[in-house]
This record gives structure tokens, sequence and C-alpha cells, in this order.
């Protein structure tokens, strides 16, 4: 019954140690092959950009003068009509000309019979030159005052039939009109506001630290709140020479002209991005590859001469003699089976930017055992595992049996389980650090000038790993199989624990 007892749980024993290992070594393989992550060198183009928020204004207001002082006999406009250059848009009353004009006719009459009769002068006088001189000079002046009154007559006849007006000096839309009939005003009265709203631009907001970049003719992209499906493009058309204060920093005033207007109207907010630099065709990788050592620009690329894989070794138990020696009502001294238990090796290969747990993961995987040396009445059991890093682990059960099957507690551990899993890359990284040289970049790519070629690959870095998970599976695992082989199980029943099954000659 004993010896049946003793094989169930040595079965018991090496079963759960083999489920241990498989399902630990499944986990870090799953684990490892989903951070492993990579990137194609692909071509494209790659643009940087200046954001910031803004609105769509207008571009041009007129003020509309009346330009000479008058009543106002007429208004031919409201608020909201749309006018064109040229249009009337007010008319003044007219001056009172007929009796300018009516003297102007009788001193023309007047003049009239005045050279007739210096005519009939000068018919009389005759042989007489001198006389005939006198009238002749007499005629010339007379003539000249005709032709000044003819002039000042035709500039009455063209005033009286003249109304005065006030015309539309732009096309545009009357957004404001202060002039009703009967009104008197003078030649600086603003008498109407026209807004032309088919000249538009987007007016933005750039930060201080953003200014120095934006130069006037620069391209920019702009989306409108209300026209999300509509892509706007436009140029910087001025920049503000002074900015505006806000919590402690400045933002300038950036005017961008816009090359379409379907759909938009003034007062639309939005974004803007003004386009500072781009590369057409350029070689591209992901931002995330890019390393950056001593001023120098890396990435990390597969090493086709480089081993690839890098082996988990396990530590090499070796169970040695076992000798019992009960005293009481038996005494029998036997021999431990000895050999050795290999642990098993494979190949891990951890991605980049993988950092393995402390501890030796791989020397958990392997066997445990150790050397184990009986003396007189006791029984002593000490495992030690070692992996390819750096910590050891021991378990140790010392038992003495008089007839009381008692033991010691023997300690509990994970062989290896301070050590580190690592292999011939202790890094944990693939391949090797090409250095390369950049142009432009932004949140999500960066331009590689040389370095590299179309199509190759590059690594990415790996997410972070949860040390604190992999600590609390670990435990539980720890403490499900008793830390492993070198104190067998938790404290009770084996001789690792130190319980009802310890000394070597307690039980018979």
């Amino acid at each position: 019954m004993k010896k049946w007892l003793l094989a169930s749980l040595a079965v018991v024993v090496v079963a759960s140690a083999g489920a241990y290992y498989w399902y630990n070594q499944k986990d870090e393989t799953q684990a490892a092959a989903a951070q492993q992550i990579t990137a194609k060198v692909t071509k494209g183009s790659i643009s940087v950009q200046i954001t910031g928020s803004g609105s769509v204004n207008t571009t041009e207001t007129t003020s509309v003068y009346a330009g000479e002082e008058g009543t106002v006999s007429a208004v031919h406009f409201k608020e909201g009509d749309k006018v064109k250059k040229g249009q009337v848009l007010v008319e003044f009353e007219t001056e009172d000309y007929s009796s300018d004009i009516e003297k102007a006719k009788i001193s023309q009459q007047k003049q009239e019979l005045q050279m007739e009769n210096y005519k009939k002068q000068y018919i009389a006088a005759g042989d007489d030159e001198s006389k005939q001189n006198d009238i002749k000079v007499q005629m010339d002046s007379l003539r000249l005052d005709m032709e000044s009154t003819e002039l000042e007559l035709e500039e009455l006849l063209d005033n009286a039939a003249e109304v005065p007006s006030v015309v539309a000096p732009a096309d545009g839309t009357v957004t404001s009109s202060s002039v009703v009939i009967g009104d008197k005003v003078t030649g600086s009265k603003v008498i109407a506001t026209l807004i032309d709203y088919t000249k538009l631009q987007f007016t933005m907001n750039v930060d201080e630290l953003d200014i120095p970049k934006v130069k006037v003719g620069q391209t920019t992209n702009i989306t409108l709140s209300a026209l999300p499906d509509q892509a706007l493009t436009g140029k910087v058309l001025e920049i503000a020479q002074e900015g505006a204060s806000s919590n402690g920093s400045a933002s300038y005033a950036v005017k961008v002209t816009l090359d379409q207007l379907d759909n938009v109207i003034a007062g639309m907010s939005g974004e803007g991005a003004i386009v500072t630099a781009s590369v057409d065709d350029a070689l591209l990788v992901p931002i995330e590859a890019l390393r950056t050592m001593g001023g120098k620009s890396f990435v990390r690329v597969p090493n086709s001469t480089a081993t690839t894989s890098t082996t988990s070794q396990g530590t090499q138990g070796q169970t040695d003699q076992s000798q019992t020696q009960g005293q009481g009502d038996t005494q029998g001294q036997g021999q431990a089976s000895s050999g050795d238990s290999q642990a098993p090796s494979g190949d891990f290969q951890p991605p980049e930017g993988f950092t393995p747990p402390d501890g030796a993961a791989g020397a958990a995987d392997g066997a445990a055992g150790g050397q184990a040396n009986a003396s007189q009445g006791g029984n002593a059991k000490t495992g030690t595992g070692t992996g390819t890093g750096t910590g050891t682990g021991t378990g140790q059960n010392a038992a003495n049996g008089q007839n009381s099957g008692n033991s010691a507690n023997g300690g509990s551990g994970r062989n290896g389980s301070t050590g580190t899993r690592n292999g011939q890359n202790q890094s944990g990284l693939e391949g090797k650090l090409v250095e390369v040289t950049i142009g432009i970049s932004n949140d999500t790519y960066v331009e590689i000038k040389s370095g590299l070629s179309e199509g190759d690959t590059v690594y990415l870095p790996s997410p972070t790993v949860s040390t604190a998970t992999a600590s609390t599976s670990q435990q539980q695992q720890t403490q499900m199989f008793g830390g492993g082989f070198g104190g067998g199980m938790p404290t009770g029943n084996f001789g690792g624990g130190g319980g009802n099954f310890g000394g070597g000659g307690g039980m018979r």
C-alpha cells in the first residue's frame, strides 16, 4: 500500500511539473510572437504642417460717401440688396438754374446787337483808316466776350439738366443704410456700406512658437466644421505684425486665401493646416522606428548574417544519492535513483524592444534537481537550477524521523527563479542598427535620405510587457507547484515541503 501511494504521488509530481513547463513555455512563445512588429520602407509624399483654428471672413468692405452737399430726393437701395459698380444709389434735389440761364441769354443778345453796331460803324468810317482800326479793336474784344458768355450758358444748361446722385463704387451687398428721402447731407456722410461676399478668406490663429516658420505664399489645407467632407485649399496672404496674448502666450492672425467658395459662407469656423515643408516620392518609415544616439539617427533592421534565434536553456538538475535510515521498528539503507534531468532547450527569439522579466525563467523550464546526501537518521534534498541568466534557486528539506514521520520545513522555490531567460542576444533585440540620414518628419513618418532602400524591413518598438501580471502569474504557478522541483510541493506532504512524509525512517 505504501509503495502504491508513493508511486502515485510521484506520478502526480511529474505530471504537474510537465504541465507547468508546457503552460509556461507556451505563454512565453505566444507573447513573444505577438510583440514582434515590423514595417516596410515605402515611397510616398510627406509634409510638415502647422495647425490652428480660425473662421471665414470677407476681404472687401466699402463705405459709400455722399460726396457733396445736398438734399436727398430719392433712395434706390435697401439693406441686403446686391448692387453693381456704377449703379445709382441716392439722388439729390437739383438746383434752380433758370434765372442764371436767362441772364446769360440776355447778355448774349446784347453782345450780338453790339457786334452789328460795330460793323455799321466800320463801314461808315469809309477811308478813315484810323477810325476803322479803332472800331476793329472794339469788335475783337466784343467777340471774346461773346465766346465767354456762350460757354457760361452751356454750363448752366448742363447743370440744370444734371441730377446730383451717388453711385456704387464697387460690387457688393448693402449691409447698412443710413439715409432717407429729405435728409440734408454733407460730402463726408456715409450713406451705405457694401460687402463683397464673393471674395472670402480664412483667418487662423498660429501659436507664437510656430509663427517664425510661416511664410506668405505657403499652401494651406482647410477643413470647415460645417463642411467636413469638402476639402478647401488656399495660400498664406498676410501675417499679423502683432500678436494677441492670452493665458501667458501669444498667437498671431494669419490670413489665407480660399481657392474654392462653393457652399462657403462668411463666419464658418474650422481648422487650417499650413504646409511648411513637403517632399514627394520620398522614402518613408514610421517615426517610431527611428533611434537617435550621439547626434546620429539609426533604425534596427534584420541581420541576415547573424543567428536570429536565441536559445533559452534550462538548468540541469542532478539527483544524486539519498540515504534513509530508520530507527525503531525497521532499519534500512537504500540507494536512491540517480540520474540527470536535462532541461529542454529551444529557440526563443524575443521581439525588438522586449525586456525579459528578472529571474531565470529559462531555468524554471529546466528540470529541477541537485544533489542530496542523506545523513544518519535524516534526509536532505537540495535542488539547484541555473539558467543562462544570473540567478539560482535552491530548495532544501531536512527531515529527522524517529518513527515519527515529522520533518523540518524545507524551502520552496522555483529553480533558478532569480535568473534571466536570455540567449545569444542578451538585450532581447533582433537584428542590427543601421545609420540613416533623415530629412523632414511629422508625427507619423520620417523621410529617409540614405541608408535604406524601398522595401527594406525595419523593426518597431514592441508594446511594454506588464511585469506585474507576469509576476502574479508566476507567483500563482509557484504556489501551485510548490516552487518548482527544488523544494517539491508547497509546505506539506512531500519531503521537500516538510510534512507527513518527511523522515526517511518515519513511515513503514
